[in-house]
């Protein structure tokens, strides 16, 4: 806990603020998961706990202003006593503890999206199941996939769909159209920049 508290409160940044204004995330929704802001990376630190509400990590995102190149780390796992839980534990695992169907997600901006509009959702941190993870999954009725709309999350979508046929849970997957660019691109779109309306 006080390795967490070492970094400031996102508030007290005018990058880390406008950030996640650019990303449309609200005062009410930072403060509620707890972000905090590490100057030396340039980023968003996201802590998550274990199913018994514990702090098992936390997981940094770069900031990323508009105009600015992409960076080159834009993830970063922070690790104690040279342990990272990224692979062991879902993003808000808390959810489980509900007994309601779970909205599983990829990343933490598209967990909090979501959660302004339905309370029990997981994020994975990457596209792909993880088995330790997947086990976890048997504390919920049913599962509501919702990916993003390129290659890996379709092959992210037939893996999560062989792990919980196994373990006989209901499935379904939303994901938002494939569209293309006039050259034949894909736009990639995410439950993020989905926006409210379609999430419901």
């Amino acid at each position: 806990e006080y390795f967490i508290d070492s970094f400031a409160n996102w508030e007290f940044s005018a990058r880390a603020a406008n950030y996640l204004k650019q990303r449309n995330v609200s005062t009410e929704t930072a403060k509620a998961h707890g972000l905090k802001y590490d100057s030396k990376r340039d980023m968003i630190v996201f802590p998550y706990k274990n199913l018994y509400g514990k702090l098992a990590g936390a997981r940094g995102r770069g900031v990323e202003l508009q105009g600015e190149p992409p960076k080159k780390l834009r993830h970063y796992d922070y690790t104690w006593n040279h342990v990272n839980n990224a692979n062991l534990v879902w993003y808000n695992e808390e959810a489980l503890t509900a007994e309601q169907p779970v909205v599983i997600v990829e990343g933490q901006f598209d967990k909090m999206r979501v959660s302004e509009v339905y309370p029990h959702v997981m994020a994975n941190m990457t596209a792909k199941p993880v088995l330790a993870k997947m086990k976890k999954l048997a504390y919920a009725p049913a599962i509501i996939l919702m990916t993003d709309n390129d290659d890996t999350a379709d092959v992210s979508i037939k893996k999560y769909a062989e792990y919980l046929d196994q373990m006989n849970k209901p499935l379904a997957v939303v994901q938002p159209p494939k569209e293309y660019t006039p050259e034949g691109k894909l736009i990639k779109l995410d439950p993020d920049s989905m926006g409210t309306e379609w999430i419901k």
